[in-house]
């Protein structure tokens, strides 16, 4: 006979739990990169060991040409750290790979200089992304932290659900 789980005598996630913050990182860029829908951010598969797997990177000479397609996928990226900041009130993801991404994207030294602050407007972006739709984030954390694996039709489905939700109780 299969034993009974009762809520509250299975120990909670606590802030410190690594799986919890990676669940709300990955969901922060899940959710970001839908909301921004782009043909590069849409979701293969979104993993907490593997992390957010895309149907098709971007192409850094892309990057170079398009500011807003940049902004884009750099922003999805930083939803990770914003999610972490909004549920935790600090961030242990690392920004260095986003700050890469926008360094090689500079046009000139000058634009290359200024990369940190270009950086915190992106992250002050995302973040407001992300509070218009916590609901989903929050949504898509707990699947993940439940199933551990979400193919990338099944983050939109919990995305689009959350929407639904929203809507019929707001109107």
């Amino acid at each position: 006979m299969s034993e009974l789980l009762i809520p509250a005598l299975i120990p909670a996630a606590t802030e410190n739990d690594p799986r919890l913050r990676r669940a709300y990182a990955l969901a922060g860029t899940a959710v970001a990169a839908s909301k921004l829908s782009r043909p590069t951010l849409r979701l293969a598969r979104l993993g907490l060991e593997e992390g957010a797997r895309y149907h098709t990177p971007a192409l850094p000479a892309a990057l170079r040409q398009n500011r807003a397609f940049l902004e884009d996928n750099v922003m999805a990226e930083l939803a990770a750290v914003a999610a972490e900041q909004i549920k935790f009130g600090a961030a242990l993801t690392d920004m260095a790979p986003m700050r890469r991404t926008l360094e090689q994207a500079a046009a000139n030294a000058d634009e290359a200089e200024a990369t940190q602050a270009y950086l915190e407007v992106l992250l002050a972006r995302a973040r407001g992304l992300l509070r218009r739709c916590w609901a989903e984030v929050e949504i898509v954390a707990m699947a993940l932290q439940e199933h551990r694996v979400l193919e990338g039709s099944e983050v939109e489905h919990r995305i689009r659900c959350a929407q639904g939700i929203r809507s019929n109780t707001l109107n």
